[in-house]
C-alpha cells in the first residue's frame, strides 16, 4: 500500500506507479522447495533415488532449482546441457583427451588411465596361469 502512500501525498514521482489493485493482480511470490540437507553430496544421493524409484524425474530437478521455469523451459535446457556435454566428450575422444576430472590438462585417456594405478588381480589369478593352460 505504500503506492497509495506516495499518490495520496501528490509525489511527482508517484504518478508512474502502479495503483494497489495492479500491484495485488501483478504481485507473484515464488518460495522454492527448503533443501533441508546441508551436504550437497548427500542431496545428490537423494535426488538420484528419486529418480530411480519413479518419485521425480529430471524436469522436476530443474525446476527445483529454478522455480520459474516451466516444464518445457526446464526439459531444454536439460537437452541443450546434454547436447553440450556430447559436444565436449566427442571433442576429447577426437583428441584421445581423458574425460577424467582428475587428469592433467592434455593428458590422454590412457596416460590417465595408467595415473590411476593397474587394475586389480583377477580372482582366477595371474593373467600368465591363464594364458599357459589355454596354449596347452
Amino acid at each position: 500500500m505504500a503506492t497509495a502512500v506516495a499518490k495520496a501525498d501528490d509525489w511527482e514521482e508517484a504518478r508512474a506507479l502502479p495503483t494497489p489493485e495492479q500491484v495485488e493482480e501483478r504481485f507473484v511470490l515464488d518460495i522454492p522447495e527448503l533443501n533441508r540437507v546441508d551436504d550437497p553430496k548427500v542431496l545428490h544421493e537423494i535426488m538420484d533415488w528419486e529418480v530411480s524409484h519413479g518419485l521425480t524425474n529430471m524436469v522436476d530437478i530443474a525446476k527445483r532449482r529454478n522455480p520459474d521455469m516451466s516444464d518445457r523451459e526446464a526439459a531444454d535446457e536439460l537437452v541443450r546441457n546434454k547436447e553440450i556435454t556430447a559436444s565436449i566428450n566427442d571433442f576429447d575422444a577426437s583428441r584421445n583427451q581423458s574425460s577424467n576430472p582428475n587428469a592433467e590438462p592434455g593428458m590422454t585417456a590412457a596416460q590417465a588411465n595408467g595415473s590411476m594405478g593397474g587394475r586389480p588381480p583377477s580372482p582366477e589369478g595371474p593373467d600368465d596361469e591363464r594364458r599357459d593352460e589355454s596354449d596347452e
